[in-house]
């Protein structure tokens, strides 16, 4: 892009953005969980935002920020890059985050580009743009893995996320057939009282709807009563280095996540860090950001106002290829994979 090229695209958005009134570049927010319970998933974010970055013009900075997925933290960021900063759109993951800045988004007229499954964050807010599946869809592909299974135990941790999992996964197999349901606190770790109790029931089949951290306490205690029965899982069971932690305890574990096993995409992801093992989250960040730059080229290229194009932009192009977007929600394909021998094999696919 040469000089002329780059002063009319920076006028056209200084010109466009109240928010950029004052800025030499065109500014983008990021938030990640880089640090606290949940900087497994934040460092695959982290991750998949630099795939994109790459790909950004240089007219265009990314700024980072770090949630700590907590929503204090994460409304502090928001004002930072959005009042300080003068960031035109944020980008952000988890659900008990990105609901905390759905208020602010919508007061500040600020798009918000929410990496989080929780299915009332579009609604909310006018303004926010999921590029993650929704809990609903993850939970419409658990129940189809499900089959006619009688009688269904869940676990599920005290966070936005994993409560909007259970509360569709329940509303869709029937609250008649659920023997069991037990909500935790994200700090605990000891579950052999929980699964004895769960034993009593009967359960033909479990939801391990956990934070990275339990899946293993909860596993063991299973494990060490005998507890018989089919065992689900959220998609955070996929990550390698969790199911490689877990050995033999995770066999036979299905869990329902997003197709993010894309050459394109890891093929970059392995030049920039020497490494592709990365996450729905990491794939999900990466689209993201994409989105975002996307958004904002469009608005200059048209010359119209940047929330204008939340309505006219009908896909997100990828290096993979194209992912539609309706009603401000990403459509990605899922997939119903199985734990075997270590590894996360695909179990049934769904479009």
């Amino acid at each position: 892009m040469n000089v002329t090229n780059t002063a009319l695209f920076l006028f056209s958005f200084i010109f466009i953005q109240v928010h950029s009134a004052t800025a030499d570049v065109v500014k983008i927010g990021t938030l990640a969980e880089l640090s606290g319970p949940y900087a497994r998933l934040g460092e695959d974010c982290r991750k998949g935002y630099e795939v994109a970055k790459k790909g950004a013009p240089s007219s265009i900075q990314i700024l980072f920020g770090d949630s700590q997925s907590n929503p204090k933290v994460g409304l502090t960021e928001f004002r930072r890059m959005v009042n300080g900063e003068k960031a035109s759109v944020i980008v952000t993951t988890r659900s008990p985050v990105a609901l905390a800045l759905n208020p602010l988004s919508l007061q500040q007229k600020i798009p918000l580009i929410g990496v989080v499954g929780h299915p009332r964050f579009t609604r909310d807010n006018q303004f926010a743009v999921r590029v993650y599946p929704s809990a609903f869809d993850e939970a419409e592909g658990l129940v189809a893995a499900l089959g006619n299974e009688p009688a269904l135990a869940t676990i599920n941790v005290e966070d936005e996320y994993f409560l909007g999992l259970r509360d569709s996964f329940h509303e869709m197999v029937g609250r008649d057939k659920i023997v069991f349901s037990e909500t935790v606190s994200p700090l605990e770790q000891e579950f052999s009282s929980i699964i004895n109790r769960v034993k009593v029931k009967n359960p033909t089949a479990i939801l391990l709807n956990v934070a990275p951290t339990q899946i293993g306490p909860v596993l063991k205690s299973i494990r060490n009563v005998g507890l018989r029965g089919k065992l689900f899982s959220n998609f955070l069971i996929g990550a390698a280095d969790i199911r490689s932690s877990l050995g033999p305890l995770a066999e036979g574990i299905v869990f329902v996540e997003s197709d993010y096993h894309q050459p394109l995409f890891l093929k970059t992801l392995r030049e920039l860090n020497g490494s592709s093992d990365t996450s729905p989250i990491g794939y999900g960040c990466y689209v993201g950001l994409t989105y975002a730059l996307q958004l904002m080229e469009g608005a200059a290229a048209r010359g119209t106002p940047l929330l204008d194009n939340l309505s006219n932009t009908s896909s997100v192009t990828t290096l993979d290829g194209v992912i539609a977007i309706r009603n401000r929600e990403a459509k990605f394909q899922l997939i119903t994979r199985v734990v075997k021998q270590g590894r996360a094999v695909i179990a049934k696919s769904k479009l």
